[in-house]
């Protein structure tokens, strides 16, 4: 008898998630922000800096039911950081004058997001909530190298290069925690809209601090935002 009972619940639920499954697929872009996180150790005239970069991303999410999904996202995010150096040096009128030796790093990432989605609201406007995991990839990147005196950049100091991976140095993988609030909302019959802020928490070393060429630790955290359109298809 309990037997019965349990297969004729779960087969409602079935029926039911069956009834308001819905698949949904769109594009995405918009900019993100990168820390690159680094001890210095007691180097306390170092320190990176917030950069900005892009991001784009193709994204498909099945829903169970009307507030429970499952989310994957596959595309592009800039994963940009600047390192500064301050000094002090005196000038040719024998006062001290600072100085900022500045290197910017962009550099280019495959990223594969994979979440559980939440949401809330009405039918035409519902928010939601993503948590879930990530992995990256190298894919390039490129630096520029520039000095600032007295807060004004130094004539003929520009320098840009190709940044080569380093195997010796550099970790080719990162991965992660993910997490993502937004809204979406309907536009017209089956297309959709979406606004959303997503946060990946890198927990993989992005350098070899074993190696002689690096020898702290680094860890990147990228906020995105992200606007994009997209079709529901029910």
């Amino acid at each position: 008898m309990k037997k019965k009972i349990y297969l004729s619940l779960i087969m409602s639920l079935l029926a039911l998630c069956a009834a308001n499954a819905q698949w949904r697929l769109g594009v995405e872009g918009g900019v993100s922000l990168n820390w690159h996180l680094q001890d210095f150790g007691y180097a306390s005239t170092m320190d990176n800096k917030v950069m900005a970069g892009g991001t784009a991303m193709i994204s498909t999410q099945y829903n169970f039911t009307e507030w429970v999904g499952l989310r994957a996202d596959l595309g592009w995010a800039q994963r940009n950081y600047s390192l500064q150096r301050t000094a002090d040096f005196n000038g040719t009128d024998g006062n001290s004058h600072p100085a900022i030796f500045r290197s910017d790093y962009s550099r280019h990432y495959l990223m594969f997001p994979v979440t559980a989605s939440f949401s809330f609201g009405g039918e035409k406007v519902r928010g939601y909530v993503d948590l879930g995991a990530f992995v990256g990839g190298w894919l390039g990147g490129s630096m520029q190298d520039s000095e600032y005196y007295n807060g004004k950049l130094t004539d003929g100091s520009v320098n840009k290069y190709t940044y080569e991976f380093d195997n010796r140095r550099d970790v080719r993988v990162d991965a992660g925690l993910v997490g993502r609030i937004g809204i979406i909302f309907d536009v017209y019959e089956n297309l959709y809209m979406n606004v959303e802020m997503v946060d990946y928490w890198g927990m993989v070393n992005s350098h070899k601090t074993g190696s002689q060429y690096v020898k702290q630790n680094a860890y990147d955290n990228t906020m995105s935002f992200q606007i994009g359109i997209g079709y529901t298809f029910k």
